[in-house]
């Protein structure tokens, strides 16, 4: 875990104006839109990500919708 802080840390002195580009609220959200940025722009997969959160609330109703 340290090595990860110091990582984060570097980082954010190399790129002080980042941000990220993707809409999510869970770390489950994030790990679909990250999959669909894939195949698709950021801009692309924000546009549907809301309507399927919507339906996808959790890893347990992916499979009963």
């Amino acid at each position: 875990m340290r090595r990860a802080r110091k990582v984060y840390r570097e980082l954010g002195g190399v790129y002080p104006y980042a941000k990220r580009e993707l809409d999510f609220e869970t770390p489950f959200q994030l790990l679909i839109a990250v999959i669909f940025s894939a195949q698709a722009t950021d801009v692309g997969v924000n546009k549907v990500s809301p309507a399927l959160f919507a339906k996808m609330t959790s890893t347990t109703t992916t499979g009963t919708r």
